[in-house]
């Protein structure tokens, strides 16, 4: 079944002071902010498969994490 959320590692590591993991921590903390916007994209994501429960099969990607992947690779 496909979730909302899933637990995320930390970015925060103090090894990882780079450009672009500053970048990913602030495109993080929007949608961290914004926990509705996941819920949009997880009714989308319901709704392209037919099934409002989505009870059978694998879980795949949360809509969290799929909408984080979006936001990533649309730069």
């Amino acid at each position: 079944m496909r979730e909302a959320h899933k637990a995320q590692y930390s970015l925060q590591e103090t090894w990882l002071a780079v450009d672009h993991a500053k970048e990913l921590k602030a495109m993080s903390r929007v949608l961290d902010d914004n926990p509705t916007v996941a819920e949009l994209v997880l009714q989308d994501l319901r709704a392209a498969t037919g099934s409002a429960s989505a009870t059978r099969g694998a879980g795949g990607l949360s809509a969290d994490q799929a909408l984080r992947i979006l936001v990533r690779s649309s730069r």
